[in-house]
């Protein structure tokens, strides 16, 4: 199965997991979700291929997206990934 990546959380660890997915994957890292909307700057920065949203229903939405990073504050992480294993990703 090929990865169809996403990140939730662009904060100082989330740019840093952006930066290494799209190396790796390059057009496979689809969106980037954060709740600060002047993120998509610095999303920007590393490529204007990549979607940003500051709705993670978009992700959780999204149907080609089969894989998420998580990289918010630890006391969201529970409620993101109970959603994320829901929409059926990994």
């Amino acid at each position: 199965m090929e990865i169809k990546l996403a990140v939730i959380g662009c904060g100082k660890w989330g740019r840093n997991h952006v930066k290494t997915a799209h190396k790796i994957l390059n057009q496979n890292l689809l969106s980037v979700c954060d709740i600060n909307s002047s993120n998509s700057i610095r999303v920007e920065q590393i490529s204007k291929n990549i979607k940003f949203t500051t709705n993670i229903d978009d992700v959780i939405n999204n149907k080609a997206i089969n894989a998420v990073i998580i990289a918010t504050s630890a006391e969201t992480h529970f409620e993101i990934a109970k959603k994320c294993l829901i929409a059926k990703k990994n």
